[in-house]
């Protein structure tokens, strides 16, 4: 499954979820990255509410992600065009794990 997939399919929750997996981090680990409170994280990352842009731009910094990428307007999780990061391709293998499954499910 190609990464343009993922950005029609995958939810903004299932995305961070998983961008904090692939960083093994704890959700308050990445919460105090971004700048944010455990408790907001935990409704971003469940799905019961979605960030402002105040929130956004600090969670896209932590994860070396672009906007775009984040937000789903983009298959690309490139910066000025270059691939940050240092797990793309463990992140898109976790990626093609979930798409298998999510689409087997539904």
């Amino acid at each position: 499954m190609s990464d343009f997939v993922w950005g029609i399919c995958m939810n903004f929750h299932e995305k961070i979820y998983l961008l904090r997996k692939e960083r093994g981090e704890t959700q308050t680990q990445t919460a105090n990255g971004a700048g944010i409170t455990l408790r907001q994280w935990q409704r971003f990352e469940s799905g019961e509410q979605k960030p402002g842009f105040d929130v956004l731009i600090p969670i896209a910094d932590h994860f070396e992600v672009s906007l775009d990428y984040l937000t789903g307007r983009s298959d690309r999780r490139e910066i000025d065009g270059k691939l940050v990061g240092e797990k793309v391709e463990k992140h898109d293998r976790i990626l093609q794990t979930y798409a298998c499954t999510a689409q087997r499910a539904r």
